[in-house]
């Protein structure tokens, strides 16, 4: 299939799915019926993003994870915390207008390669804007590859300027992407992520934000979120999977589970190794 084929329909189906996604979400706050085919969008275009790149599938669900509960350390309300998870899960959006050559390189990127790459969190922003509601969204998404000081992309946003979603999202992204295998380098140990973070704090990472992920993955702490989008769960939607239970905040993540528990279980923040 020609690459622009490709990549137009690609861009086609997640236009489709952010439409719907925007009607659903304009009257989430009437039904649970809504909140539950809302997640299942959001599900969708997980999905889709990892249809096209073998590395992010079962990243958003690591990174999600996490991110629930650095927002919950850091005081957020609940609809805030939502927010940030909605934006981890969604982070990555634009890189389905990414040509393929590109985001499967099995190598270092070209200069040129990079700058293009970049631009995905502008694609992501985009594709977003029809979804009002998303407005704190689209800003977490758009700036989640901003660096503290100032040298990231792409406004070059510093400190407190980026916001507090982005600036979770970095770190969790930056540490799932080191643990992770990539075509052109082994996965580093979780002691030498950290200590990469820690390198980076102040420079590349909010201090704080840091200094909560790093208790958390040393506390490792057994908690009753859904694996499948990071949301609290309710605790009456419960699978068994391999002498675990495992606990979700809608019927659409428990199905999503169902159907691959590997690849959630394996996400949880209980599963992640020190």
């Amino acid at each position: 299939m020609p690459v622009t084929v490709h990549l137009f329909m690609y861009a086609l189906l997640t236009a489709l799915l952010i439409a719907l996604a925007a009607a659903l979400y304009r009257q989430r706050q009437f039904a649970r019926e809504r909140e539950e085919d809302l997640m299942s969008l959001l599900i969708a275009l997980s999905s889709l993003m990892e249809l096209r790149d073998a590395y992010t599938e079962g990243h958003c669900a690591r990174v999600r994870n996490l991110v629930a509960m650095i927002g919950e350390r850091l005081g957020l309300s609940k609809r805030q915390v939502e927010d940030v998870i909605i934006a981890a899960t969604l982070h990555d959006i634009g890189k389905l207008g990414v040509p393929d050559a590109i985001l499967h390189k099995p190598g270092r990127l070209t200069e040129d390669e990079f700058s293009f790459i970049k631009r995905h969190v502008i694609f992501g922003s985009s594709a977003l804007t029809s979804i009002h509601r998303f407005r704190d969204v689209i800003n977490m998404v758009k700036h989640h590859h901003e660096a503290y000081d100032g040298g990231g992309y792409p406004d070059g946003l510093k400190g407190e300027m980026i916001p507090l979603g982005s600036r979770i999202i970095a770190v969790i992204d930056a540490y799932d992407a080191m643990t992770s295998e990539r075509a052109y380098r082994h996965s580093y140990t979780p002691e030498m992520a950290m200590a990469i973070l820690a390198e980076g704090t102040g420079r590349q990472f909010d201090p704080e934000v840091v200094d909560i992920f790093v208790k958390l993955l040393k506390e490792r702490p057994v908690s009753a979120v859904d694996p499948v989008c990071g949301m609290p769960s309710d605790g009456l939607r419960r699978v068994r999977h391999e002498g675990k239970d495992y606990y979700f905040c809608s019927h659409a993540c428990m199905e999503a589970f169902k159907k691959e528990p590997a690849k959630y279980a394996g996400a949880s923040v209980s599963g992640m190794g020190m």
